[in-house]
């Protein structure tokens, strides 16, 4: 009976935590990249939704003689913070989803 019961109460837990994870909130982001020197997102922007918290890396190519500056909801954020890799250098962005509906926007300046 004591198996029983344990093995009743353990499958019931395992199942409350996949339906609780299945039914967390997701927000959605759009990016605009007018001048499309993004060239890399990740985790993939595929599906566009993403949970509070996500941090979401993007990457571009440097510009020579002006910034490629990042703006959340209109508000500036950051310019790329330059890594070394094995084929050069890039840009790279760093953002983490808030609890709503976000727009990135990215504008060169000089």
């Amino acid at each position: 009976m004591k198996k029983n019961f344990l093995a009743i109460n353990t499958g019931f837990i395992f199942l409350l935590s996949l339906v609780s994870c299945a039914n967390v909130k997701k927000y959605s982001l759009t990016i605009i990249d007018e001048e499309k020197k993004i060239i890399d997102v990740l985790p993939s922007a595929v599906t566009k939704k993403f949970r509070a918290g996500t941090k979401i890396t993007m990457y571009s190519y440097p510009i020579n003689d002006a910034s490629l500056s990042m703006y959340v909801d209109d508000v500036f954020y950051t310019n790329g913070a330059a890594i070394e890799t094995d084929n050069g250098y890039l840009w790279e962005y760093n953002f983490t989803m808030p609890e709503k509906d976000t727009t990135v926007k990215f504008i060169i300046t000089t």
